[in-house]
C-alpha cells in the first residue's frame, strides 16, 4: 500500500497546529518551569491533545479536500494576513516584556491563519470552524471572571459537584478559588497557578459575603457539564498527585 502523498495545504495546517500546541504547552503552561529547569506536567492536557489529534486525523480530509478547490483564492489574503502578522509580532517583542502577551498573540495569529487556510464555500463546515477556532481564542484570551457574575456561577457549580444542593441557603466555597480578584488577567494566573498542587480549603461562606461571592439560584441541571468538568479534574489530579 502506497503511502498517501500530503499536499502542501495539509503540511502547512499540521505544521501550524503542532506549532499551536507546542507554544501552549511549552510556553504558556510551562515558561517559568523551564527557566527554573522542572516542568508542569499535566494528565488533563494530555488527554485534550491526544483528543485533539485524534479528531484532526479522523476528521480534517473532508475540509482539508475542501479547502483544497479554492485554496489559490485566498493566495493573496494568506500573502497580506502573513505580513501584517509579522509586523504585530516583532512590535510586540519591541514593546512588551512580558512574554505571556507575546506567547498569546503568537497563539491568536496562528489560529487565524489556520481560519484562513481551512475555510471553505462549505458553510457547515465553515459555521465549525468557527466555533473550533473562536472558541479556542475565547477561552486563551479572556481574562478570569471577565463577566460580572461569573464567580456566581463557579460558585454553584462547585456547591453541586460537592453534593451541596442547598447551596442557596448554606453555601460552602474553596480558598484555592474564592479569593482570586476579578478580572486578573490569566496570564498572570498561569505563572501563580500552574506550577502549584491543588490543596482542598473547603468552608461555609459567611451570610454577610458579598452578593457576588455567592452561588446564584439557577436550576442545577444547568450546571451538569461544569460539574462533570470539576470533578473531572479533581480524578486526574489526584492521579497526578
Amino acid at each position: 500500500m502506497k503511502n498517501r502523498k500530503i499536499s502542501a495545504l495539509e503540511a502547512a495546517v499540521i505544521l501550524i497546529l503542532s506549532l499551536c500546541l507546542l507554544i501552549y504547552e511549552l510556553g504558556f503552561c510551562n515558561w517559568n518551569a523551564l527557566a527554573n529547569k522542572t516542568y508542569n506536567f499535566s494528565l488533563f492536557r494530555t488527554i485534550i491533545y491526544i483528543i485533539c489529534i485524534v479528531l484532526y486525523s479522523k476528521f480534517s480530509k473532508s475540509f482539508i479536500e475542501e479547502a483544497e478547490k479554492i485554496i489559490k483564492y485566498k493566495k493573496k489574503l494568506i500573502i497580506v494576513y502573513s505580513i501584517i502578522a509579522t509586523i504585530f509580532t516583532i512590535y510586540e517583542l519591541f514593546s512588551h516584556k512580558n512574554i505571556y502577551s507575546i506567547i498569546l498573540m503568537l497563539l491568536v495569529e496562528l489560529n487565524g491563519m489556520l481560519f484562513i487556510l481551512c475555510v471553505t464555500k462549505d458553510y457547515i463546515k465553515n459555521i465549525v470552524l468557527s466555533i473550533i477556532t473562536f472558541g479556542f481564542l475565547f477561552s486563551i484570551t479572556t481574562t478570569v471572571y471577565h463577566i460580572v457574575d461569573e464567580k456566581r456561577h463557579f460558585l454553584s457549580a462547585l456547591n453541586i459537584a460537592d453534593g451541596n444542593f442547598n447551596y442557596m441557603n448554606k453555601p460552602i466555597t474553596d480558598g484555592a478559588f474564592h479569593n482570586i480578584e476579578f478580572n486578573n488577567p490569566s496570564i498572570n494566573l498561569a505563572i501563580d497557578y500552574f506550577g502549584e498542587k491543588y490543596k482542598e480549603n473547603k468552608y461555609e461562606i459567611p451570610e454577610n459575603e458579598e452578593v457576588y461571592s455567592t452561588p446564584t439560584d439557577t436550576s442545577p441541571i444547568l450546571y451538569i457539564p461544569s460539574v462533570i468538568g470539576i470533578n473531572l479534574a479533581r480524578i486526574l489530579g489526584r492521579k497526578c498527585s
